[in-house]
């Protein structure tokens, strides 16, 4: 967000309003203190401005030489004479004073402060040595010292637009410009704006001005506070994480979609498969009880192989048997046989020896009867 306010109390967004036509422009802070913390100038220096910031604290001053280059930061505070002077210093605080009462008035409230002494300087003098340019506005915030740093300054010669100035009593609502404000008056500036703690002055040549002063910061402004800013920072980075979810939800839920169709297809497969388990266990089943069947049919054959086979042995065993009978019978065919040629050799021998007799004989009857 552009329009950040960093003033306490929104200093910066009323200044803004009247001057945000000039860029860039240039400012003078006196007591400048924190270059951010409550800072009147640190909007319009990141805008591009540049200016003067007068502070006599070290710690500030050191802040301000770090973070502001382009500014001109004095360590001193502004008076109605140059010189030195003392300062009551309370640190870690903006209430850091040169009045005596004002740092006595503190110690009564807890405070700590030490005192030192420190150049002063006026702002005509400041003015004389660094502005060579028109000056946008000045902030006077010095704790009780505001009457002599006015006192310090020819507004006839260096004529700011816009006077802002702390006009209550420190940490108080007691108002306390009617010591110094007809000094600013009565150079050519009109009162145009309270905010409970400050005074707005614009000098009589920028009159034109005035109505950006009617009202005080407001939803129209379009701003917001630094200390909103980390916060807005954090809210907007939660939004785009919140946006980054809502993506990574969409792209969930398509493919949360996807699986459920994915897994809905995978059901039907599943009631598919589950179908096809049913039948392969039936058919299992039944391949079970035909193995079975087998079984017993293969245990039936067995046993039926097992009798054949023994049968073989029994007709293997008689086939033995008739084979070694009829190798005997062989054997004693070829004995008849034997005898058998014996027989018929010694029966043709018979026949011959017959037939020789019957010869003999009928020659022995021939003779006879011769």
């Amino acid at each position: 967000m552009a329009n950040i306010s960093y003033a306490q109390n929104f200093e910066d967004v009323m200044l803004y309003r009247g001057l945000s036509h000039i860029s860039p422009g240039f400012y003078i802070d006196v007591g400048a203190n924190d270059p951010e913390l409550d800072s009147v100038t640190k909007k319009f220096y990141d805008l591009g401005w540049r200016g003067i910031n007068i502070e006599p604290t070290q710690t500030y001053f050191d802040k301000l030489e770090a973070t502001r280059p382009r500014d001109i930061n004095l360590k001193a505070v502004v008076s109605n004479q140059n010189g030195r002077c003392r300062f009551f210093e309370i640190e870690g605080t903006g209430i850091s004073t040169t009045e005596q009462d004002v740092s006595e008035s503190h110690l009564t409230k807890g405070y700590q402060s030490h005192e030192i002494e420190v150049e002063a300087l006026t702002l005509t003098t400041i003015c004389e040595r660094h502005v060579n340019e028109q000056v946008h506005f000045l902030k006077i915030d010095v704790e009780g010292g505001t009457k002599a740093v006015i006192e310090g300054m020819d507004l006839s010669k260096v004529r700011p637009w816009i006077i802002l100035i702390e006009a209550t009593k420190p940490l108080t609502q007691i108002e306390d410009y009617a010591d110094w404000e007809d000094l600013i008056v009565s150079s050519g500036y009109d009162f145009v704006y309270a905010d409970g703690l400050n005074r707005f002055y614009l000098a009589s040549e920028h009159a034109d001005l005035r109505d950006k002063f009617k009202y005080p910061p407001n939803v129209f402004d379009e701003f917001v506070h630094v200390s909103y800013r980390s916060q807005h920072e954090t809210l907007q980075k939660s939004l785009g994480q919140i946006d980054d979810l809502q993506r990574q939800n969409n792209a969930l839920e398509q493919a949360l979609a996807s699986a459920q169709h994915g897994l809905r297809a995978q059901e039907t497969r599943a009631i598919a498969a589950e179908t096809r388990l049913e039948n392969t266990e039936a058919a299992l089943e039944r391949a079970q009880n035909q193995h079975a069947h087998l079984n017993t049919r293969c245990r039936s054959l067995e046993h039926e192989k097992h009798d054949l086979e023994m049968a073989l042995m029994r007709t293997e065993y008689r086939l033995l048997t008739i084979q070694h009978h009829l190798a005997a019978m062989e054997i004693r065919r070829s004995a008849v046989e034997t005898q058998l040629n014996d027989t018929q050799t010694a029966l043709e021998q018979a026949q011959q020896d017959y037939a020789q007799a019957s010869a003999r004989c009928g020659v022995l009857e021939q003779e006879k009867y011769d």
